[in-house]
């Protein structure tokens, strides 16, 4: 039976046949034991992050200086090992992913499985990565922020981010905030959406608004998704929106 390290390394083979046979044959592997409480899910998902994140032994060159550590795999191969880590990640791999956010070869691979794994351990390393990395590679840190719902120190960092100074982390913050069912999202989203010169942008935080009262109504939630659709409406949102609004009112009160 060929092992998954097999398998990776033959990702790398310079023979596209080979390389490409390889990767279908151990996504069909790992597809196989992706579901929830597979007995093979643990130790597959533990493989593919040894192989993510794998180094070169330490040595020396001929005068006797240290050679740096390398990854032992491209960063092309390292980003179809994560492709496949999306499948069964869970939280034991999360510190390897979050110290892969690091390296530039494959920082976005690493943040794209954190963003899929569920719980607090996820959470917390996209809520770390917030100080550390540039607004560019933010920006799909919180996006995926936005998935963590029930999270309560993910969804203060999105309000927090509300008021960053880029305009592109804070329209992805509001519009990450619309996915949660707290009413009291709302302020920070109009507030943001009330410091948008962009009239695109302005549109999109007031739509995103809109999407949080939608969600709000769904679960019965309807003074609050009227409060949110009245404010809309009588705020500078682009016509678009303030029509919207004023349908959502008209459906809020049948």
């Amino acid at each position: 039976m060929t092992s998954i390290h097999d398998y990776v390394t033959q990702m790398g083979e310079a023979d596209p046949a080979v390389a490409f046979k390889a990767f279908k044959d151990l996504q069909e592997t790992v597809a196989r034991c992706s579901t929830p409480g597979h007995g093979e899910r643990a130790a597959t998902a533990a493989a593919l992050a040894a192989e993510f994140t794998a180094k070169t032994a330490p040595a020396k060159d001929a005068e006797g200086r240290d050679i740096p550590p390398r990854s032992v795999h491209s960063a092309k191969v390292r980003e179809q090992v994560a492709r496949l880590l999306e499948l069964v990640a869970g939280a034991p791999e999360v510190a390897v992913l979050a110290a892969a956010m690091s390296d530039l070869e494959v920082r976005e691979a690493a943040r794209r499985v954190l963003a899929v794994i569920p719980g607090p351990e996820a959470a917390d390393a996209l809520i770390a990565a917030l100080g550390d990395l540039g607004p560019e590679f933010l920006i799909g840190v919180v996006a995926a922020l936005g998935r963590h719902k029930e999270h309560g120190a993910a969804q203060e960092a999105l309000r927090r981010t509300t008021g960053d100074e880029c305009p592109a982390l804070r329209i992805t913050a509001v519009e990450a905030l619309a996915c949660s069912l707290d009413p009291g999202n709302d302020a920070f989203m109009a507030d943001a959406a009330g410091k948008v010169s962009c009239l695109r942008f302005r549109g999109r935080a007031h739509a995103a608004r809109l999407r949080l009262a939608e969600a709000l109504q769904r679960t019965g939630q309807k003074a609050a998704a009227r409060r949110i659709c009245q404010a809309v409406r009588s705020s500078d949102a682009p016509a678009p929106q303030k029509d919207a609004a004023e349908r959502m009112l008209k459906a809020v009160a049948s």
